[in-house]
């Protein structure tokens, strides 16, 4: 049986892209052992399903209807820099949301609800985010780190209009991830 490693995603436009993309070449510069994002990775993640069986896909597409329909399109403003678990220890290194975070709270709810069924609710609260970078070993950033990641905790990197949902495929490999698109479904 055929499987893929799937997620479903907002795209964040370009212009929004690169701004994100300025932040992460000042960052990487005082922040090693970070594998800072790309172009093709910035997007925001609403649902990761890891890897599955291909057959499945009907059920997303399904269930993906089910959740935007009747949803018109909206926007989602790309602010700040945190971290998780915390900022001063980060496995992830991510641009948070402002405007708009409702609408995605509210679309990923439906997701999960309407997903359920098939994969079990998830465990963990869904934070909307754009992930800047990973970082493999634990690391406690220092004083002049944090200095310059603060920096941006109330950068706007710009205002993405999201008028569709993106399901994405990703293949792992020694560069990083590189992703794939499945399949889209449009809000009206």
């Amino acid at each position: 049986m055929e499987k893929a490693r799937l997620f479903i995603a907002l795209d964040a436009e370009d212009f929004v892209v690169d701004s994100l993309i300025e932040a992460t070449n000042k960052l990487r510069k005082v922040i090693p052992g970070v594998r800072w994002g790309n172009e093709s990775t910035m997007h925001l993640t609403l649902k990761f399903f890891g890897t599955i069986p291909l057959l499945e896909v009907r059920e997303i597409d399904k269930a993906v209807k089910k959740s935007i329909k009747g949803m018109e399109s909206f926007s989602f403003g790309a602010e700040g820099v945190g971290g998780f678990p915390r900022l001063e220890k980060p496995r992830v290194l991510w641009a948070g949301i402002g405007k708009g975070k409702e609408n995605i709270e509210y679309l990923a709810e439906r997701l999960e609800k309407n997903l359920q069924e098939i994969y079990g609710a998830e465990i963990k609260k869904f934070v909307p985010h754009i992930t800047l970078g990973r970082i493999k070993r634990r690391i406690v950033l220092n004083k002049e780190q944090l200095h310059e990641l603060k920096q941006f905790e109330s950068k706007k990197f710009g205002v993405t209009t999201v008028d569709r949902v993106s399901l994405y495929s990703s293949d792992l490999t020694p560069k990083g991830p590189v992703y794939s698109k499945v399949d889209s479904w449009s809000l009206i």
